[in-house]
């Protein structure tokens, strides 16, 4: 885990990679709630065994599992700004243990907002990457 005071000092962790204890799993349950609320009527997602997770609620679970593994402890506001180089590595489904990986790519500083760019990977228990994006949070101190 990589534990902070300030996202500035994120930059102390470049290219250092950690797993984040906290892993994904999606239930039956949880897609059905999740396709009701975002209307998706897809029928290779309809909840059961051999469903195929919808893309969207993938990204929708990752900041929980990441706040795991990467925590900034002092800040007024943080949100995403950003996602580049969002690829889907193969079909996820139903009960599968996932795990999120996180790499500190850059840390810059403008404003009194610090723009953290982390390299995510999400695996299976397999160890095959499943997604994999840059995705870029904003610090407000």
């Amino acid at each position: 885990m990589i534990l902070v005071t300030t996202a500035g000092e994120l930059v102390d962790h470049l290219d250092v990679e950690v797993q984040c204890p906290t892993p994904i799993v999606v239930n039956c349950q949880l897609l059905g709630v999740f396709l009701t609320v975002s209307g998706d009527r897809q029928a290779m997602h309809e909840p059961a065994k051999r469903a195929v997770l919808p893309a969207n609620l993938l990204l929708t679970l990752l900041p929980v599992a990441l706040q795991s593994g990467v925590r900034v402890v002092t800040f007024s506001r943080c949100f995403t700004v950003g996602y580049d180089r969002v690829r889907f590595r193969q079909p996820v489904q139903p009960e599968m243990r996932l795990h999120v990986f996180a790499k500190v790519v850059s840390v810059r500083q403008r404003q009194g907002q610090t723009f953290v760019r982390l390299a995510l990977t999400l695996k299976c228990e397999a160890g095959e990457s499943v997604l994999t994006l840059e995705q870029t949070d904003c610090y407000q101190d």
